[in-house]
């Protein structure tokens, strides 16, 4: 899991070394006492400003996906820093068991007393 980019932290691009998030962010959400950066958010580039154009699927701050660290910008960058103890995933894709097969009654009996792993 990626760590929170915020106000300040950096982006790279093909354009610019580093250039901070500028905002506007969501200021009533504070990650490591700075606003936590959001899609949409501005980062300083040469020329206009670069846009975070990623972020987590299923984490909304403010209305707008949560921006972490290696999330995209529309000028072909991506976040290079954030927060080191927020981090931020992604949902775990849910995978579809097949109960039919020689291993059913393994699977049925790992799912029933609630266990992450099958032991065959």
């Amino acid at each position: 899991m990626p760590p929170a980019s915020r106000l300040t932290d950096l982006h790279a691009c093909p354009l610019i070394p580093a250039g901070p998030v500028t905002g506007p962010c969501v200021p009533t959400v504070l990650t490591g006492k700075l606003p936590q950066a959001v899609l949409g958010d501005l980062c300083i580039c040469i020329g206009p400003p670069d846009a975070i154009v990623r972020g987590s699927r299923n984490v909304f701050i403010g209305k707008r996906l949560a921006a972490r660290m290696g999330d995209n910008t529309a000028k072909g960058g991506a976040m290079v820093t954030g927060f080191p103890t927020v981090l931020i995933g992604e949902r775990t894709p849910i995978v579809a068991l097949d109960w039919s097969g020689a291993g059913a009654p393994c699977l049925k009996a790992a799912a029933a007393a609630g266990s992450p792993f099958v032991r065959a």
